[in-house]
């Protein structure tokens, strides 16, 4: 009942069951092509994060369909973060309702890529006096780490970075954690995309303990790549 009068601005129920006084809000608007997520000081998030749908700020809500985030009666600081999909320009409204009144932030027609992530922050004291009081930071590789501080700005997506933005590898094969499908590859080893060491035979041993490399295809092999003989 609470949540249901809560998403219908119901200001007699509020009033006549939890003795509470009007309705302040925040509200985050959002066109695409991206995602709204916003966070509180906690790492709680309500929005979409990766396509999947997360409530977990208390007293907030999302609509799907139009990409709006609530939060009622907001007690906390809070950043919000836009998350590029694709390839394209969005527009961005997020308003603070307060006691009656009325804040709000507009952004519009602001280029963004895949991945890219935008993260807003807004001082609702200051903007109510006219002040500058938005602050915008911009993780062009979309890896945690804000460009200005990146040392590696082209991050591929999935990879694990340092705090200074730099891919992690700990098998020193030239192929990121958290990309590596195989993180464990002995030192010096030649490896494929996926970090993986090679099998040309393609008889599950690799090349680098395969003492036959030319083993049949289908072909049963022992440890060491060798074809067993079956006769």
């Amino acid at each position: 009942d609470y949540t249901l009068a809560l998403l219908n601005r119901s200001k007699e129920a509020l009033y006549e069951k939890w003795g509470i006084h009007g309705i302040d809000e925040l509200n985050y608007h959002l066109c695409s092509p991206a995602e709204i997520r916003v966070y509180d000081s906690q790492g709680r998030v309500t929005g979409l994060v990766n396509g999947e749908l997360r409530i977990e700020i208390p007293n907030s809500c999302y609509f799907y369909p139009s990409h709006t985030a609530t939060i009622f009666f907001p007690n906390d600081s809070y950043v919000t973060e836009v998350v590029g999909t694709d390839t394209g320009t969005y527009g961005l409204d997020i308003a603070s309702i307060k006691e009656g009144g009325i804040t709000t932030f507009t952004a519009t027609e602001i280029p963004i890529l895949a991945n890219m992530i935008h993260q807003y922050t807004v001082d609702w004291d200051a903007l109510s006096q006219g002040e500058e009081a938005v602050t915008v930071q911009i993780d062009s590789d979309g890896d945690g780490v804000f460009d200005g501080l990146d040392l590696c700005p082209e991050t591929p997506k999935g990879a694990f970075v340092d705090i200074s933005g730099c891919p992690l590898d700990s098998d020193m094969d030239n192929v990121p954690d958290g990309i590596d499908i195989c993180p464990d590859t002995p030192l010096g080893i030649t490896v494929d995309v996926y970090g993986c060491p090679l099998d040309e035979d393609k008889d599950g041993i690799p090349d680098f303990k395969d003492q036959q490399l030319d083993t049949p295809a289908g072909a049963l092999v022992d440890s060491l790549g060798v074809a067993l003989d079956t006769d």
